[in-house]
Parts: structure tokens; sequence; C-alpha cells
């Protein structure tokens, strides 16, 4: 709870971009999506072109952009 507290403040305040939320969710979701086997990238982007409101290319071009950024494990400090 204290973490979505947090996000929602970070967005109201400008310090990160809704869209930047957006693509990371998605991201995340077809990560899910292929690690579980459960069908391939154009399925996922034409079941969460209703979802997002954005085109199939949109959603391709914002996973193939922004996959290795958010979750390659080279980017995360432990």
């Amino acid at each position: 709870d204290s973490y979505k507290s947090l996000l929602i403040y970070l967005i109201k305040n400008g310090i990160i971009p809704t869209s930047r939320v957006r693509d990371y969710t998605l991201v995340k979701a077809y990560a899910e999506h292929i690690f579980n086997d459960k069908g391939s990238r154009n399925g996922f982007c034409a079941e969460m072109e209703a979802v997002y409101d954005l085109s199939q290319r949109q959603i391709h071009n914002i996973i193939g952009r922004n996959f290795q950024r958010f979750l390659i494990s080279k980017h995360i400090i432990e």
C-alpha cells in the first residue's frame, strides 16, 4: 500500500510521467505472458489493444523500445 501511495504521489507531482508507468505495465504484462507460454507477441498486442486504447503497432513499439530497459537484471541495483 505504501508503494501505491508513493507511485501516486510521483505521478501527481509530475516526477514520473504517466506514459512511463503505462509502458512499464505493458512490458511487465508482456513478460508474464511470454514466460508463462500463453501465446505470441502478436496475440498479446491484439489483447492489449482495447485495454490501453493503443494500436497494435504502438504496443509493439513500446515493448521493443522498453523490454531490455525495464526487465534486464543489469539495471537492478541490489
